[in-house]
This record gives structure tokens, sequence and C-alpha cells, in this order.
């Protein structure tokens, strides 16, 4: 009873299923989270509609190589899906195996990671921006690590000082 008040008061989306794959339980954090209600979940989840089609082959995989493993968690699984609003929204899941209505069965513990995906994402192009931008400076750029070890040059280094980058 505590670990049912546990799944429904939680932010986390948690879906269970037994190992054919049918659908017996999801909280009201999914419908929170994507839209879509446990009604929604109707359907033959080897051909879910909502997981990103180029993902859907490596979630099925994952899926199947866990439930046929020893091992009682799986490591993180992360694949795209799209919400009730057309949005593509990036998820990560857990999934472990448990006892369910006394029969065996999967659980998936799923964060909505779209944010932090947006983020790293935007992170690398500026990173690649402030790349570019040093090397076509011809200002002399040279970052110092604090035991005085230099840690990059840029190229103008070269022209500026007659030096050849051999």
């Amino acid at each position: 009873m505590r670990y049912h008040a546990l799944l429904e008061a939680s932010d986390d989306m948690v879906f269970i299923e037994d190992y054919q794959r049918n659908v017996l339980y999801i909280n009201p954090a999914v419908e929170k989270h994507t839209g879509y209600t446990a009604k929604d979940y109707d359907f033959d989840v080897h051909q879910h509609p909502r997981i990103y089609p180029e993902d859907l082959p490596t979630v099925n995989r994952f899926i199947a190589d866990f439930v046929q493993s020893e091992a009682m968690f799986s490591k993180s699984l992360e694949n795209r899906f799209v919400d009730r609003w057309g949005r593509l929204r990036w998820h990560s899941s857990v999934l472990s195996k448990i006892e369910y209505l006394q029969k065996p069965a999967i659980q998936f513990v799923v964060s909505d990671i779209t944010g932090q995906k947006f983020a790293l994402d935007a992170l690398h192009r500026s990173e690649e921006r402030f790349t570019m931008l040093v090397r076509q400076l011809r200002d002399l750029i040279t970052i110092v690590a604090a035991d005085g070890t230099i840690r990059y040059e840029s190229p103008s280094i070269f022209p500026l000082l007659g030096y050849t980058q051999d």
C-alpha cells in the first residue's frame, strides 16, 4: 500500500508492464509530463507510437535484453518521446524487475531530461563558437592553469612571435 502511494505521488513517470509488454500500471506523473492517460496506452507497445520512430528498435532491444538478463536493475536508457502536444521530449529510463499483482513485471522509472539535453546542446554550440572565434583572432590568447601550466595558446602565437608549429 505504501509503495503504491509512493508511485502515485512521484514526479517521475512510472510504468509497470508484464514480461509480454502489456501495460499494467501508469502513475499520474505520466499524464502530467506527456498529456497521455492510461487509456492512451492501449496499443502494442512493440510498435509504440509515442517513442520516436528511430529510437524504437533500440528501446525494444534494450527491454528484451534486460528481461533475458540476470540483472535486477538496468543501466539508464535515453530515448526521444513525442508528447500529446507534438513536442519532442528526451526521457531517461531505468528498469527494474519486480513482482506486481503476484506476477513478474518490469517497472520503468522515467525522468524527463529534455531541459538537460537542450542545455548541453546549447553549451556545445557555445563552445564551438568560442573555439572558432579564438582561432580566428589575431590576438595572442593564452590560458594558464593555477599551477602555471599553459593549457592553451591561440594559433596566432606563431606569426606574432615568429615561431613555427614544429
